[in-house]
């Protein structure tokens, strides 16, 4: 039993160094060339684009009616910004993707070194609920 917790240790820290390496070359691609990477591509369409970011109406009819108001006629709005703020905001979000994705890696390499720590004491202890004594 010990050595199915030992190779699932293993495995899981194999799939989490791949994830890295994954998500490192990502980064040196966007790095050297960003036009290959389709995710900065997309980006820059999105950023170029012109128009409003955001549209929408608001159906507030059921307030005006509680309340006794009229209902204006056209309740519309839409968000539009420059083109530094598009690319400001979307910095931001593939900053805060890129964190996100490092965490989950290293939690996934963690997971996996504590299973094999584990497998390799004299004396078994349990892992959560799972005895490696077993």
């Amino acid at each position: 039993m010990r050595n199915l917790f030992m190779m699932i240790g293993v495995g899981i820290t194999l799939i989490g160094v791949l994830m890295l390496l994954l998500f490192a070359y990502t980064v040196y691609q966007i790095v050297t060339a960003p036009e290959d990477v389709a995710v900065v591509q997309k980006l820059i369409e999105l950023t170029e684009a012109e128009g409003p970011i955001i549209k929408g109406n608001m159906n507030i009819q059921s307030y005006f009616e509680q309340t006794g108001q009229t209902i204006p006629q056209d309740m519309s709005f839409e968000l539009q910004m420059s083109q530094e703020l598009k690319i400001i905001m979307f910095s931001i979000m593939a900053g805060m993707a890129g964190f996100l994705m490092a965490l989950i890696c290293k939690v996934i390499v963690g997971s996996g070194v504590l299973i094999v720590r584990a497998c390799m004491q004299d004396k078994p202890k349990k892992v959560g609920n799972v005895d490696l004594a077993v």
